[in-house]
């Protein structure tokens, strides 16, 4: 397909990972309008502007739209759906587990009937959480047992996206992201943007439990690659899934100590790191064996651990903080 031919529809594209990928493909040649679907619940035009520039925002057409409601009938074809909407942690699926379904399950649902509707191909969010406890590292075999409402959600997303696959030829790539971080990030309240918050608030890191929680890290300008690799992969009918992470096993106490590292270097403040109780429905152990991902697409990750914390905690540094 030809740049002149394509045509990017992106949910959730007012979302920190939503406005990666415009600027990711900008940079890389797409030089079309783009189509977000968003309900501006997490990001917003503010952020689109701010983040991507105002010549980059001009190409965005935006629909105000919850993808949990059925989409307009009206909206233009497209021939790729980066769906990226939808509940994007444990802790709100605890507080609101219907809210959870429908944001995932239906949303994905009404993603992947406009998908069908237009022929365009799919490439879909989801996480780690359908695994649970599942024996380290994680592959793409592993035996899902979730632990959460959010963790059943994303399971069933992935089984509708083969389902669709399957039954109306639908193309479709499903990427198991690990732990997302990177510029940007500044509504998040995943542990890397909420410890680097901490720190430049109050010299503090919270780390939740025993601190040897383990997780697989991944900077969002490698993951956004990965997601125009598998876009680039779908045929109709395809149906793939990838554990999208760089394989490297971390602890949470690790990460606080690395950056409170940075945060001393930067600032030429010491840091302390404190100690809270922990969540029954928090995975103990991930990361991810990625050679699926690596030798199918040719992904691979660029960036060095340490060198993405310090450019994430230099951007919060330089914007003003929002709580997520």
């Amino acid at each position: 397909m030809t740049q002149a031919t394509r045509a990017v529809c992106i949910t959730g594209g007012l979302g920190y990972i939503g406005i990666q990928l415009i600027k990711t493909l900008d940079a890389e040649g797409y030089d079309s309008r783009f189509l977000v679907i968003d309900n501006e619940l997490v990001g917003s035009l503010e952020d689109l502007n701010s983040e991507a520039g105002e010549a980059l925002a001009a190409r965005v057409d935006w629909i105000n739209h919850d993808i949990a409601n059925p989409l307009p009938d009206d909206l233009r074809p497209v021939t790729e759906i980066y769906h990226l909407a939808g509940n994007t942690g444990v802790g709100p699926s605890l507080d609101n587990p219907l809210q959870d379904l429908q944001a995932n399950i239906v949303g994905t649902f009404n993603a992947l009937n406009y998908a069908v509707k237009h022929k365009a191909g799919v490439v879909v969010a989801s996480s780690n959480a359908p695994l649970g406890n599942a024996e380290v590292p994680v592959t793409e075999k592993s035996v899902c047992r979730p632990l959460s409402p959010y963790g059943a959600s994303k399971l069933a997303i992935e089984g509708y996206c083969s389902a669709f696959a399957n039954s109306y030829g639908l193309g479709s790539t499903v990427f198991r992201f690990g732990n997302v971080y990177g510029p940007g990030s500044h509504k998040k309240s995943s542990v890397v943007a909420a410890m680097s918050r901490a720190l430049l608030q109050n010299d503090v890191v919270f780390v939740e439990g025993t601190g040897e929680q383990t997780r697989d890290f991944i900077y969002v300008g490698d993951l956004c690659r990965a997601l125009i690799m598998g876009m680039a992969s779908n045929t109709p009918g395809h149906r793939e899934l990838y554990q999208l992470a760089p394989g490297r096993e971390t602890t949470i106490l690790q990460l606080a100590e690395t950056l409170c590292e940075i945060h001393q270097e930067e600032s030429g403040r010491p840091a302390r790191i404190e100690f809270k109780p922990g969540r029954t429905a928090d995975i103990e152990k991930n990361f991810a064996d990625t050679s699926h991902v690596r030798n199918t697409l040719g992904w691979n990750d660029a960036t060095e651990f340490k060198d993405g914390l310090r450019t994430t905690y230099t951007w919060l540094k330089s914007h003003p903080v929002v709580q997520a």
